[in-house]
């Protein structure tokens, strides 16, 4: 199933879930519940480099404790899939995505991402 944003946008570019290949350049989100306090943060997904206009991501709600309710976090995390690689309607979405884990937006963020060297 492809997800989209939910601005009923016909884009160019999309993503999937699927199995992301670690071996091969990749992003990294990670959820921080206390943006105050960085050092616990939880890897909810990878995301792959795009292949004919479409990302691969992989969820990884078992990386969360059993405390936290994974729904409202993955929805989070697709929220700012969505945003990133799709609503900013960037020419080169990868590109922009890699500069984006080195804003000081992405460090006051729930969700930042980091770029994955294999």
């Amino acid at each position: 199933m492809i997800e989209r944003s939910e601005a009923n946008i016909d884009p160019l570019w999309r993503w999937h879930e699927g199995q992301v290949d670690q071996s091969q350049p990749h992003l990294k989100i990670r959820y921080v519940s206390d943006i105050e306090d960085p050092k616990t943060s939880y890897l909810v997904a990878f995301v792959s480099a795009p292949h004919d206009h479409v990302f691969t991501v992989e969820f990884l709600p078992q990386n969360l404790p059993a405390t936290m309710d994974p729904g409202p976090i993955i929805d989070g995390a697709k929220g700012e899939l969505n945003y990133v690689l799709i609503e900013l309607r960037e020419e080169d979405p990868w590109k922009y995505a890699r500069y984006h884990c080195t804003t000081a937006s992405n460090l006051y963020s729930h969700f930042q991402w980091a770029v994955s060297h294999p």
